[in-house]
């Protein structure tokens, strides 16, 4: 052992036995040699043990200092390093690592003051030198010792650096006294002149949004009191108040007690109370709202909206309750009732309508509250919105009405319930396909039953390449790649009842180039057991129609499409005859 190791040990044991002593009477140091208080305690260590970090916050706690524990560090401290070589260090740089600190970070760690003072004014040891390893400062470690008048005498001297970062998770003291909740600790070093409130740790973030991760409603408000910056966000792009929200509404209302505007909003357009509503926070939305909040903060997504389309019961009554249009519409022209209806919230849709919302009103594709519910297959709903005497007849931009997506799903009850409020079953759209097109794409019986009196021979013989409703906003995909007849749709399926059920109507098959070119649907040709399929419609289409036949046609014709009601007006007609030209009979 070299005699400085030694001198330093015997310097090191006088330093605990004055701490243990609490007399704090730093006279022993006017006998110490200055060289000696100016020379570092270094400490040789592996590359992976926690020895450094030890050695450089050595003594930490009390039992530190008591002789079964003291004794083995000074040992440790007089041979020059740590007990996990298992052999001498070697002079590998990469092998080896030096921890090192002055006689100052041990008085810091220890709380004695006095000898702070003269090891500071006296053997003049720099007051902001740090630790080799962990850059630990003589105000870091009595910030984490909680020698609080340590800290005040040494953040009222003119030389300190208030704001020297530690650790690998770069802490100041400051967030070293707020991460352990010292909160006089963290009032004596956020009104301390020089301090930086707005340093940021590894993580780029500041004091404040360290405090609001905590959920730490005190922090918050001593920082915002000292004037911390609230418009500096996370590395994600989030401030503190937005972040708050995530957190309770105690931390949201110191926000709102220091006045930080609450009508941001964030790249997504989202405000604090949008993204509170998400959180389902109602709680913390009451605060925002109290505190000045705007619903309509981003005119583009209104609060009202936003709830009705996340499912928020609650929070719409809320929101109405306090005032809020029903009928306000987001970018798209959506509003609360459109999205009640196309998620299927049965009891939000009675909410919104006993509040006066408009039920015809269009979204920006001109889609009606109805055409959502449908498309959705929302049958409850659906009746809600009938009962409330909505139009079944508007289309949207696509020339789409509700019966086209009631008819395209097989929903029997949907197309009932659309004809019974007087619904126009012979409608076509932008591509020319009408509610019994549909029908006979899905292969629905029962309605192309309840859909096929509505319609004349002239308009079965429409064809089109039908949309694919995957999407009823967008329906760019089309059905087939080339227009095709309700007879062809119905062959190519080989459904023989449906093929039946047009022919009965009126259809002319002699019309159907593709009968008499024997031109068949590839079902007809490779399924087995179509060969009677193919004859029939070889039949029709090479036979005339009978009299009898042309001249219901000729009927239905003049009466027009959707018209079939008026059978029933023709006076000394026979019951049978109406049942036959309303196709009631087949």
């Amino acid at each position: 052992m070299s005699e400085l190791r030694q001198e330093q040990v015997k310097l090191y044991q006088t330093f605990i036995d004055c701490a243990q002593s609490n007399s704090y009477n730093p006279i022993f140091l006017d006998e110490v040699d200055k060289h000696l208080l100016k020379e570092a305690l270094t400490l040789t260590v592996t590359p992976t043990c926690s020895c450094g970090r030890f050695f450089e916050q050595h003594p930490t706690i009390v039992e530190d200092t008591e002789e079964e524990c003291l004794d083995p560090f000074l040992q440790t401290l007089a041979q020059g390093f740590c007990k996990c070589f298992k052999t001498l260090p070697t002079n590998d740089t990469s092998y080896v690592r030096v921890a090192s600190k002055t006689w100052l970070h041990v008085a810091s760690v220890l709380g004695c003051l006095e000898m702070v003072k003269v090891l500071v004014d006296t053997a003049q040891l720099e007051i902001n030198a740090v630790t080799s390893l962990y850059h630990f400062s003589c105000l870091s470690l009595a910030v984490m010792q909680t020698k609080g008048h340590l800290v005040s005498w040494l953040c009222a001297h003119p030389l300190i650096d208030m704001n020297i970062k530690a650790k690998s998770e770069l802490h100041t003291p400051l967030i070293d006294a707020m991460l352990a909740e010292k909160f006089h600790i963290v009032d004596i070093l956020s009104q301390t002149p020089g301090i930086d409130l707005n340093t940021t740790n590894f993580r780029k973030e500041t004091p404040l949004i360290i405090a609001v991760r905590m959920n730490n409603a005190r922090l918050v408000r001593m920082l915002l009191g000292a004037g911390a910056d609230y418009s500096i966000p996370t590395l994600d792009g989030v401030e503190p108040l937005l972040l708050a929200v995530q957190s309770s509404h105690q931390v949201v209302q110191e926000f709102i007690t220091a006045n930080v505007p609450l009508n941001k909003l964030n790249s997504d357009g989202e405000s604090a109370l949008t993204l509170a509503l998400r959180n389902g926070s109602l709680d913390i939305m009451h605060v925002l709202l109290t505190g000045g909040a705007d619903p309509r903060a981003n005119p583009a997504k209104p609060a009202l909206v936003l709830a009705a389309s996340l499912g928020h019961v609650k929070i719409l009554i809320y929101l109405l309750d306090t005032g809020e249009d029903p009928n306000q519409a987001d970018g798209n022209g959506w509003t609360a009732l459109h999205h009640a209806c196309m998620w299927g919230y049965t009891l939000m849709v009675q909410i919104l309508l006993g509040h006066g919302a408009s039920i015809n009103t269009l979204t920006s594709y001109n889609s009606t509250p109805l055409a959502l519910a449908v498309f959705q297959r929302h049958q409850a709903i659906a009746e809600l919105l009938v009962h409330y005497k909505c139009d079944p007849n508007i289309c949207d931009n696509d020339l789409d009405t509700p019966l086209h997506f009631a008819a395209y799903h097989g929903n029997r009850d949907l197309v009932r319930l659309l004809i019974d409020s007087k619904a126009q079953a012979c409608y076509f759209n932008r591509i020319g396909a009408t509610p019994l097109f549909n029908a006979v794409v899905s292969g629905n019986m029962a309605v192309i039953q309840l859909l096929l009196p509505h319609y004349t021979d002239t308009e079965l013989h429409a064809s089109s390449q039908g949309f694919s409703y995957q999407q009823f906003d967008w329906k760019s995909e089309l059905f087939y790649p080339a227009p095709r007849s309700l007879l062809w749709i119905a062959a190519s399926r080989g459904n023989v009842e449906i093929v039946n059920m047009l022919l009965y109507a009126g259809y002319n098959t002699s019309a159907e180039s593709w009968i008499h070119d024997r031109d068949f649907p590839q079902t007809l040709t490779d399924a087995d057991g179509m060969e009677p399929v193919k004859d029939m419609l070889l039949f029709h289409a090479s036979v005339p129609r009978s009299l009898l036949s042309l001249s219901r046609c000729v009927v239905r014709r003049a009466l027009g499409p959707g018209k079939q009601r008026q059978v029933n007006q023709l006076n000394s007609i026979p019951r049978k005859i109406k049942n036959y030209i309303s196709l009631r009979d087949f």
